[in-house]
């Protein structure tokens, strides 16, 4: 998505979208499959969460910080049933103790971030898809948890079928963010009550962004 062709427009942009996050996809799918089966790895650590949220960013922190063993793997994505249960039922299948770490920014932080890439690389999300991510991800929580206890019987005397950390944040500073363990704290909001604050957020950014002179959200 930083390639120069791909960036360097809107039309650009939607005109290989497909060709380039699904070859993405495909390959980040297939790697994953085959590293989940190896023996010599023990944990498998997924960081989730929307658009914007730091994801990339939090995962190089944990790497430079010597925070990941060389026995776990990380996989980065989106909490969307049902492929990301089946991700994570693989690795119980193969023995592997997965942990969950979802970042969980506010709105206004994620759509900050979002419009600080597209002016530095050009990779963009429509609003319906921050909208999705952000009214789901409680949701998707829950259907995940139902899809681990049905499948893993053996999961459900526990009070969750695996390990998760909320990681709640309003800025970029990794010192802001609180640490939860209450699922609660990805309600949202309905996607109507989202969208409109979602207009509100842009219509102030824009209007920042008039003052300062740099490019519209």
């Amino acid at each position: 998505m930083v390639f120069e062709v791909y960036a360097s427009s809107q039309e650009n942009r939607g005109k290989y979208n497909l060709a380039v996050t699904n070859s993405a996809a495909c390959l980040t799918n297939e790697f994953y499959t085959r590293k989940i089966k190896n023996k010599e790895v023990r944990r498998c650590v997924y960081v989730a969460g929307p658009y914007g949220a730091g994801k990339s960013f939090f995962i190089q922190s944990l790497f430079l910080a010597g925070a990941i063993p060389e026995n776990t793997i990380v996989y980065e994505g989106s909490i969307t049933a049902p492929a990301f249960g089946k991700k994570v039922g693989l690795a119980i299948e193969n023995g592997i103790e997965p942990e969950i770490i979802i970042l969980n920014p506010t709105l206004e932080l994620s759509l900050t971030n979002i419009r600080r890439r597209v002016i530095e690389t050009g990779r963009d999300v429509t609003k319906s898809e921050v909208v999705e991510k952000y009214a789901d991800m409680y949701l998707n929580m829950e259907k995940l948890f139902e899809y681990l206890n049905c499948s893993f019987p053996e999961l459900q005397d526990r009070s969750h079928p695996v390990s998760f950390q909320i990681y709640n944040k309003s800025s970029n500073v990794p010192e802001d963010m609180s640490v939860s363990y209450d699922l609660n704290d990805l309600q949202h909001g309905t996607r109507q009550e989202i969208s409109a604050k979602y207009d509100s957020i842009v219509r102030q950014m824009r209007g920042n962004t008039l003052n300062v002179g740099e490019r519209n959200f």
